[in-house]
């Protein structure tokens, strides 16, 4: 009898494996598929089921794993949105991940196992000089904003500290002594939505690509480490914002 069940179990599970090569066999040739479930209605069903209540990345690889399997075999519509959401939930639970781990690398900087504090201000230099020479910052201001004018200062000795990255200042009402170069407002701070000044943005030439990375007065180590933080993420494939 246990010899039977061992012969029956390992019968059952090369079928199982093999039921690509019974042409004339297989659930899609003569059983209806079962309903597809919908991830938008139930999300937590595309997540490992783990009595422990917590995921471990192992499970989460195996069920990823197991949507695309199911969206290759069968490319129905629900089998390929199912993964298409499950690699986003993931991408966006990774984000958050990056974003926390920044922050906490920012704020205790001893975490780094291997450098210190030295160490990290020459990182955040170096990334942010490493940006510069692809996008500019923005710097939208009023010269009747008491922040803005305390901010003219931090403008300064950034542009100073960062000789090549560009920093373009604009007023939305009349422009500050401190800034030559200083453009009027064409429009650019209603498209962008700006509602408090002063606003730092990155702002990509060629393109009409903008990420603010802040409001309100911000001392310049504030300001490195907002670029810092969003030089992280985009090189991760994201963006970060505030």
């Amino acid at each position: 009898m246990l010899a039977f069940l061992v012969f029956a179990v390992f019968t059952s599970d090369t079928v199982a494996a093999k039921w690509w090569e019974n042409h004339d066999e297989g659930w899609f040739f003569y059983h209806d598929p079962e309903p597809e479930p919908d991830y938008d209605s139930n999300p937590s069903a595309f997540m490992p089921d783990n009595k422990t209540d917590s995921l471990s990345s192992e499970l989460l690889k195996k069920e990823g794993e197991r949507l695309l399997s199911d969206a290759l075999v069968n490319p129905t519509e629900g089998n390929v949105s199912n993964y298409m959401r499950f690699q986003k939930n993931s991408m966006d639970m990774s984000q958050k991940f990056a974003y926390v781990w920044q922050r906490m690398l920012m704020k205790y900087p001893d975490l780094y196992m291997t450098t210190g504090t030295e160490q990290v201000n020459e990182d955040i230099q170096n990334a942010v000089a490493r940006l510069g020479t692809q996008a500019g910052l923005f710097f939208i201001y009023s010269a009747g904003c008491d922040s803005c004018r305390r901010s003219a200062a931090v403008v300064s000795e950034f542009r100073r500290k960062y000789d090549g990255f560009v920093v373009l200042p604009v007023t939305i009402d009349t422009p500050l002594p401190e800034f030559e170069n200083t453009r009027p407002d064409n429009g650019i701070a209603a498209k962008l939505g700006v509602e408090t000044v002063p606003s730092w943005y990155l702002a990509y030439p060629g393109t009409d690509r903008f990420e603010q990375i802040g409001t309100g007065y911000m001392p310049l180590s504030e300001l490195e480490r907002r670029i810092y933080r969003y030089a992280i993420t985009e090189n991760m494939g994201m963006s970060a914002s505030n």
